[in-house]
């Protein structure tokens, strides 16, 4: 995949996640811990993923130094 758009950083998710990467961006790959290789599946593995990616994105707009939209807490839906 050919990034093209201006962005400070470019998050993929997973080794396997490829984009072609543009000077002057940060390109981060994120490696989440998948629950299910340790036998949990279902809502609760999906819970756990989508909290995981919560805090990496509050951290990084954070770090961005970007203002929080919500609560820190764990996204909830």
């Amino acid at each position: 995949m050919r990034w093209s758009g201006a962005a400070d950083v470019v998050v993929t998710l997973g080794p396997d996640a490829r984009v072609d990467e543009v000077e002057g961006t940060e390109f981060q790959t994120w490696i989440t811990d998948e629950p299910s290789e340790h036998g949990i599946d279902g809502i609760e593995r999906m819970r756990l993923v989508r909290d995981d990616i919560a805090t990496r994105v509050r951290a990084l707009a954070r770090d961005l130094g970007a203002a929080p939209a919500r609560p820190s807490g764990p996204a909830t839906r």
